[in-house]
C-alpha cells in the first residue's frame, strides 16, 4: 500500500455554511457578524493572519457570537501550530448551527493530521450528513480509509469527489493505484485512462500516471501497448525496467538489452532491470556473469522474488543444485508471508475498526523487512486503538529498531480530548 503518498491530505480550509446573520452596534456603525464570519475563514483560508485577528476582534461583545468568535478563535491557532488549542475552540462552536459544519470539520482534519483515525472517521462522517456535497471532507474521509487499509470505502469517498470534480485526474490517480494494489489489474486499467485523460500533460504527474498504467498494461500481458503507454512515463529506473520487461516479453531482445542497462546505469541494482539483463546475458551464453549479476542483486534486495527465482533456476541448470535449493527455500518463505499479507490487507479492505488487523498487518511487513511500510501500519492501528497496551509496546519495539520512524509523533490514550472541563461540557459526540 502506497501509504505516504496521498493527493487529499492537503484541504483547504474555505467552507460553505449555513449561518444566521447577526448584525448589532458597535462603535457607532452596523457590524455584521456573517460577513465577518466569511471574511475570517477565507482568511484562515490564505493563511492571512493579520486579516484574520482583525476579523476576531472587529466581533461584537455578545454572547451569540460566541461560537463564530471560537470557530475563527481555532482557525487562528491552527495558523500559530497549536492544534490542542484550536480543538478546543472549535468544541466550543460544534453545537451551533451556523458554525457546527466547520467546527466538526476542522475537528476532523486535526484529528486525521494527529493520525487519530477512528476519531477523524466518526467527525468527517457527520459532517458528510451535513453536507454531502463538502468536497474536502470526502477528500479527507478517503485519505484517512486509504491511511487504515479500508480501500472499499476510500474508493467511495473517491466517487464522490469525481462527482464533485469531474474534471480532476488525482481522484482517478489514486483509485487506479488502490485497485493495482489489490490485483484488480481489469478495473485498474479503466481507471488510469481515465486519470490520464485529465492530468495535465508534459507534467510529472502525467509521467506518474503513464508509469503506472503501463505497469498495470504489463500485469494484462498488454506488451504493445505497455510500450506505447510508456513512453509518456519518463525515464525513471522503474519505467526502464518496465520497457525491458515488455520489450522481453515481445522478444525485443536488442531493445530489452537497451533498456535494461539504461535502467541499470541509473540504478545498478534495480531488481526488475537486473532480471532481465540475466535473462539476456543467459542467452548469450553468460551464464556465470548472470548468476553473479543476480547474487549481487539478491544480497542488495533479499525479499525481492524475480531474483531469488531467477537465481535458483540458473544454480541449477549449472548444476550447483544445492545452492538453487537454499535460495528456493528462501523464496518460498517470501511467498508464503507475502500471501499471508495478502489476505490480512484483504481483510481490511471493508474493515473500519480492527485494530487489531492492522497490527498483524504491520508485523507481517515488518517481516519482510518493509520497515517504512510496517511503520505506515503501526500508525493506522495506533490511530484506531490509542489506548491499546499491546500495539503500543509492540510499536516501542519496532523504533528500537528503527527509530527513525520516531520522529512523526503517534497519538496515544489521551491525545484524543484536551482535558479540560469546558471540553468534557462541549465534547464532541461519537455516537452517529
Amino acid at each position: 500500500m502506497r501509504r505516504s503518498c496521498c493527493p487529499y491530505c492537503a484541504v483547504s480550509l474555505t467552507v460553505t455554511v449555513i449561518l444566521i446573520s447577526l448584525t448589532v452596534s458597535g462603535c457607532g456603525s452596523s457590524i455584521d457578524s456573517q460577513q465577518l464570519y466569511q471574511d475570517g475563514l477565507k482568511a484562515a483560508r490564505i493563511a492571512d493572519r493579520e486579516r484574520l485577528l482583525e476579523c476576531i476582534q472587529s466581533l461584537p461583545d455578545d454572547d451569540s457570537v460566541a461560537p463564530i468568535r471560537a470557530v475563527l478563535q481555532g482557525h487562528l491557532h491552527c495558523l500559530d501550530h497549536k492544534p490542542r488549542l484550536a480543538l478546543l475552540e472549535f468544541s466550543l462552536g460544534n453545537r451551533d448551527e451556523r458554525t457546527r459544519e466547520e467546527s466538526w470539520f476542522q475537528a476532523g482534519k486535526l484529528s486525521y493530521e494527529a493520525k487519530q483515525y477512528a476519531e477523524s472517521l466518526a467527525l468527517l462522517r457527520q459532517v458528510i450528513q451535513w453536507n454531502a456535497d463538502r468536497l474536502e471532507a470526502h477528500q479527507l474521509m478517503a485519505a484517512a480509509c486509504y491511511d487504515i487499509g479500508a480501500m472499499e470505502q476510500a474508493i467511495g469517498s473517491l466517487r464522490e469527489v469525481m462527482r464533485l470534480r469531474p474534471d480532476d485526474f488525482r481522484p482517478r490517480h489514486m483509485e487506479a493505484s488502490i485497485l493495482q494494489d489489490f490485483e484488480r489489474f481489469g478495473d485498474a486499467e479503466l481507471a488510469w485512462r481515465e486519470a490520464a485523460a485529465r492530468v495535465p500533460p508534459d507534467s510529472t504527474a502525467s509521467e506518474e500516471v503513464h508509469a503506472g498504467w503501463g505497469d498495470c498494461l504489463i500485469r494484462l500481458r498488454k506488451y504493445d501497448t505497455a510500450l506505447q503507454v510508456l513512453e509518456k512515463a519518463g525515464s525513471w529506473p522503474d519505467v526502464l525496467a518496465r520497457k525491458a520487461q515488455a520489450s522481453f516479453a515481445l522478444r525485443k531482445f536488442d531493445a530489452a538489452r537497451t533498456h535494461a542497462a539504461a535502467a541499470l546505469a541509473q540504478q545498478p541494482l534495480q531488481p526488475d532491470a537486473a532480471v532481465v539483463m540475466a535473462q539476456i546475458e543467459e542467452r548469450d551464453g553468460k551464464t556465470p556473469a548472470a548468476i553473479e549479476r543476480l547474487l549481487q542483486v539478491v544480497e542488495a534486495t533479499p525479499m525481492e522474488l524475480p531474483p531469488l527465482l531467477r537465481l535458483a533456476d540458473l544454480l541449477a541448470a549449472t548444476g550447483r543444485t544445492e545452492e538453487s535449493l537454499q535460495y528456493r527455500s528462501r523464496s518460498g518463505e517470501i511467498a508464503e508471508l507475502r500471501a499471508a499479507f495478502s489476505r490480512l490487507h484483504q481483510a481490511a479492505v471493508r474493515d473500519l475498526t480492527d485494530a487489531g488487523l492492522r497490527l498483524q498487518l504491520a508485523e507481517t511487513a515488518d517481516k519482510l523487512r518493509q520497515p517504512q511500510m510496517a511503520a505506515a501500519w503501526y500508525a493506522a492501528a495506533l490511530g484506531m486503538a490509542p489506548g491499546d497496551a499491546r500495539i503500543q509496546e509492540q510499536w516501542q519495539s519496532f523504533l528500537s529498531r528503527y527509530p527513525e520512524y520516531a520522529a512523526a509523533p503517534q497519538p496515544t490514550a489521551t491525545d484524543s480530548q484536551p482535558n479540560t472541563r469546558e471540553n468534557a461540557e462541549n465534547g464532541w459526540k461519537s455516537d452517529f
